[in-house]
């Protein structure tokens, strides 16, 4: 399967195409073929491998964060520090052993999605428009930090989160009095993979 990384120091972000034969296969045959949740068990990642798993795309996530994380840091990683994201025929997924990130978020959007204008009140503010990104790209970067500054608490909502561009890559998220910093690419596959951390 193709595989597409990005790093920034200790934050690690992978990207994987899922086969068109594989995105509608028996997850519990996935996960036998693959070895998971046995293989994660003495790992960080075995209370991520533990919760049920509906789609292929939820496995294919989780498989690919055992690949990321497992592979490069052993057991070390914690699942605070542990971020997946999935859309039609890609998923995502973000880790971190620094110490100094206490959490991450992960959202990916293959650049063809149309939000629709039914949807923008919901996410967008008129600060938004000061970032000059699309509408797609804000939708991504405050997915990222929503579950990096709310972790699905529901106690924040996409309207809350500021963006503030630091650089041509960077920005800085804010919501509720909580700050992360945040990235955005496009990558080679044409998927706009956003992420988030503090």
């Amino acid at each position: 399967m193709f595989t597409e990384l990005y790093q920034r120091t200790d934050l690690r972000i992978a990207l994987r195409l899922v086969p068109p034969d594989q995105q509608d296969y028996n997850v519990k045959k996935l996960y036998q073929e693959r070895g998971l949740p046995e293989q994660a068990q003495n790992t960080c990642l075995w209370p991520l491998m533990q919760r049920p798993c509906r789609t292929p795309n939820q496995f294919h996530a989780r498989a690919l964060a055992f690949d990321l994380l497992n592979a490069q840091h052993g057991n070390q990683c914690s699942t605070e520090i542990v971020s997946l994201a999935h859309t039609k025929g890609a998923v995502a997924a973000a880790g971190s052993t620094d110490k100094s990130h206490h959490a991450i978020g992960v959202d990916i959007e293959h650049q063809s999605r149309q939000i629709p204008d039914t949807l923008r009140k919901y996410y967008l503010t008129s600060e938004d428009l000061h970032t000059e990104l699309d509408t797609l790209q804000l939708w991504c970067l405050k997915e990222a930090a929503f579950k990096c500054l709310d972790n699905f608490s529901q106690t924040l909502n996409l309207k809350h989160i500021c963006i503030k561009r630091r650089n041509s890559s960077g920005f800085l998220l804010q919501a509720a009095g909580k700050n992360c910093a945040g990235t955005l690419w496009l990558s080679k596959t044409g998927h706009h993979i956003a992420a988030a951390w503090h």
